[in-house]
C-alpha cells in the first residue's frame, strides 16, 4: 500500500503547483492590453486653430440684446501651471464682420491629467472631461474653483452627430446643467468630436412665467458652433 500512498501524494503535488502557477498567472495584468481612456476627444496641441460662430443673447424687461461674433482659438505656448504642471495658452481672438480682422479678445488655459480635461475660463477652472469617458460617470465641474458643486455628466456617447452644416462620427455630450419648472428654465452642455475638441456648446438660463420658455423675464442665451478647425 505505501507505493500507492507516495504516488497519490506526487500526483497531489503536481496539481496543486500547476493550479498555483494558473491562478497566478490569471492574477498579472496583460501588457499587451491597455484601456482607451479616450484623451483623443480633449486634444491639446501646439499651433492648433478652431473658428466658431457665438451668439450671445440678454434678455431683460424691455427686450433683448442679440450679439452674434466669430471666434477663433489658438493654442499658443506651452506653460507650466500653478499646479506644476503642464497647461497649454489659449489666445481667443473675436470679430464681428467676416470680413474684419481678428482683434485679440483675452486668454485662456487648459491641459489635460491622467483623470481629468481642466480649462481655465475667465480665471475660473473647470472640470470638462473625466477619463476614461464612460456612460453614467458624472464629476463635479467646479472641483477646482471656489464656486459651489456643480454636476456633470456623460450622455449621448460615441454616436453621430450634425451641426450647421457639418456632421461628426463620434461626438460625447457633457451635460452641465438642467433644470424645469414654472419659473425658470435651465440647459447646459458641451459637445466633444474625437480628435477635434469641442465642437458645440450651448448654455441657457432663463427666469420665465408659468413654464413657458416663450414668456421670458429675464437671462440669457449663449451657443457657440464650431466653424473650421
Amino acid at each position: 500500500m505505501k507505493p500507492l500512498i507516495m504516488k497519490n501524494n506526487r500526483l497531489f503535488i503536481v496539481v496543486f503547483v500547476i493550479s498555483i502557477f494558473v491562478i497566478s498567472n490569471c492574477d498579472k495584468p496583460d501588457n499587451n492590453l491597455s484601456l482607451d481612456f479616450n484623451y483623443n476627444y480633449f486634444p491639446l496641441e501646439l499651433n492648433n486653430e478652431k473658428e466658431y460662430y457665438v451668439t450671445d443673447i440678454t434678455h431683460h424687461s424691455l427686450g433683448s440684446d442679440t450679439m452674434s461674433y466669430f471666434l477663433k482659438e489658438v493654442i499658443t505656448q506651452e506653460i507650466i501651471d500653478e499646479q506644476g504642471e503642464l497647461a497649454y495658452r489659449i489666445e481667443r481672438f473675436w470679430k464681428i464682420d467676416s470680413l474684419d480682422d481678428y482683434t485679440i479678445k483675452d486668454v485662456w488655459t487648459s491641459k489635460t491629467t491622467s483623470r481629468t480635461a481642466q480649462k481655465v475660463e475667465e480665471n475660473i477652472r473647470y472640470t470638462k472631461l473625466v477619463f476614461p469617458i464612460s456612460k453614467g460617470e458624472f464629476w463635479n465641474g467646479n472641483a477646482y474653483n471656489h464656486m459651489g458643486y456643480k454636476e456633470y455628466y456623460y450622455d449621448s456617447l460615441y454616436g453621430s452627430s450634425i451641426f450647421g452644416s457639418k456632421s461628426y462620427d463620434s461626438t460625447v455630450y457633457v451635460i452641465q446643467n438642467l433644470k424645469n419648472n414654472i419659473l425658470e428654465f435651465e440647459e447646459a452642455y458641451e459637445v466633444y468630436g474625437k480628435n477635434i475638441g469641442l465642437i458645440y456648446k450651448k448654455d441657457i438660463e432663463l427666469n420665465i412665467n408659468f413654464g413657458n420658455i416663450l414668456d421670458i423675464n429675464e437671462g440669457h442665451e449663449f451657443e457657440q458652433i464650431l466653424l473650421t478647425n
